[in-house]
Parts: C-alpha cells; sequence; structure tokens
C-alpha cells in the first residue's frame, strides 16, 4: 500500500479511527504518544499499538540544515522477532509534489542500548520494506525499532511526511 498526499491528509482520521476500533474490539490498546520528539512548533501525530506497530505523520518539517529542526523519529517499536516492515512517504508542504527526504530504520536491544542503522533511503517514497536484526548465522534478534525522516537539504521546503514500522513476521 502506497501513501498517496491524499492518503497523508487522512492519516489523523485513520489515527483516530484506529484508536477507537482497537478500544472498541478489546485488542491491543493503543498509545497516543506524547509529540516531545515533534521538533519545535511541527504538527505531528504519532500512534503506538503493542504487538501491531508504530504510526506517525506531521506537516511542515523544515529543513534540518536551515533550523536544525528538520528531524522526527517515532517511539520505539518493540518486535519479539527482530523483523518490522517499513513504509514511508514524504510531500511539499505547499505544492503536494513528491519530495526527497532522508529516511532511516534503527535497532537497539534493549530500550536505552546504543542504536544500529539498519536501514536508510534519500527518496521520496519507501515501498513496504522488511527490515530485519539479522545476525551472521541468519536468525534474527528480538528487540526495539524506530524509524526517523530528516528534511536534510539547505533550502528544502518544508515536508508533509507519514511513516510506519509494523511487525514483521
Amino acid at each position: 500500500m502506497t501513501i498517496t498526499r491524499g492518503r497523508l491528509a487522512g492519516l489523523g482520521l485513520a489515527i483516530a479511527l484506529g484508536v477507537g476500533l482497537a478500544l472498541g474490539t478489546g485488542g491491543a490498546t493503543p498509545a497516543l504518544a506524547d509529540n516531545t520528539n515533534c521538533p519545535g512548533s511541527i504538527s505531528c501525530y504519532e500512534i503506538d499499538i503493542p504487538g501491531t506497530g508504530n504510526y506517525a505523520s506531521g506537516h511542515g518539517l523544515p529543513s534540518e540544515v536551515d533550523t536544525g529542526l528538520g528531524t522526527y523519529c517515532t517511539n520505539q517499536y518493540y518486535s519479539a522477532t527482530g523483523t518490522v516492515v517499513f513504509e514511508a512517504s514524504a510531500f511539499d508542504h505547499d505544492t503536494g509534489a513528491p519530495q526527497e527526504v532522508r529516511w532511516r530504520v534503527w535497532f537497539a536491544l534493549t530500550p536505552a542500548g546504543s542504536a544500529t542503522k539498519l536501514f536508510k533511503a534519500e527518496v521520496p517514497s519507501v515501498p513496504q520494506t522488511v527490515v530485519a536484526a539479522s545476525n551472521p548465522d541468519g536468525t534474527t534478534s528480538p528487540g526495539y525499532f524506530f524509524a526517523c525522516v530528516v528534511n536534510y537539504d539547505t533550502g528544502s521546503p518544508p515536508a508533509d511526511w507519514a511513516d510506519s514500522v509494523v511487525q514483521g513476521s
């Protein structure tokens, strides 16, 4: 499933509906993340559903180089399998055109442990991509994953974005 600008605009509603559905069905209780990791006065939202995934979106992320406020990282998501699926898209806040940003997925064995970058791309969109904490023997390690978006380039227009880190098999 590709995130389009139209889908991005409706993501806030989808988050609200997801919270209502999860609460109403007795499933895992989602937690609306505090937005303390939302830079400056940028509008951002995140919902974290234990055992399912973390979903984030935001509007008007400025250039990191120009302002120092152009990075957003999701809260950590624990994967018992050591595998997640990452998907993301970014758009120019003013024109709606796809916008190249830096996407990163990080992994740590413990919540306070040092993180290792497992995935990086500098593109407007990342289709569903499996990211695994692979060991030399081919197994994976359970642990904590989080994703970051960086609107890096000097003079880049503000970006709107959405990303998800969901449980992999």
